[in-house]
């Protein structure tokens, strides 16, 4: 009775894969078709898990990668969205005076922000301001502006707001505010 071995691999190929196992551990379509090789076992009423585990293990691991793209895409969004806002308050800080920050407000931080439109609701008496600003202070009778940030609920404000607006937006707006969808 003679013995059939398997034929060994060239040995450039075995001493590659002897001294860096990873290239073949790490390809998937490597691991597959090994898997596969190892041939169909049903006459001997063996069922071989593995094949079954390694799919598994793959489909978690492509979760895993998918799931840690997001979260670095999330990341740099967030780090992207942080320094906007940053630059846009370094402006606010460098103006000396109401009017300055108001047109800082509405030019260069409008602009760093995306914002299409800037209002500022003032309770009492509005200062006098240059008539290149002066537009964008509204004057608002008391109590109204605690209104407005809690939407006309009996509820505590909250520091940052960002919604859809809201049917008192135009008491804030006026007609400009027709196609604002979002507000803060």
């Amino acid at each position: 009775m003679t013995s059939q071995s398997a034929p060994m691999p060239a040995p450039d190929l075995r001493d590659l894969i002897l001294a860096d196992p990873a290239l073949v551990l790490e390809d998937t379509e490597v691991m597959q078709a090994l898997l596969a090789e190892q041939g169909d076992h049903s006459d001997r009423k063996v069922v071989d898990l593995r094949a079954r585990l390694v799919e598994r293990l793959e489909h978690r691991l492509e979760q895993l990668e998918d799931t840690h793209a997001s979260v670095v895409a999330a990341a740099y969004e967030n780090l992207a969205g942080t320094n906007q806002v940053h630059r846009a308050v370094l402006v606010l800080l460098a103006q000396t005076d109401l009017a300055g920050m108001l047109g800082a407000l509405e030019g260069e931080v409008a602009t760093i922000l995306g914002l299409d439109l800037v209002r500022v609701g003032v309770e009492g008496e509005t200062p006098k301001l240059p008539d290149s600003v002066a537009h964008m202070l509204v004057r608002m009778p008391r109590g109204s502006l605690r209104a407005y940030q809690c939407a006309g609920r009996d509820v505590e404000p909250r520091p940052v707001i960002l919604r859809p607006v809201t049917e008192l937006a135009e008491a804030l707006f006026g007609s400009e505010g027709d196609g604002i969808a979002s507000e803060a």
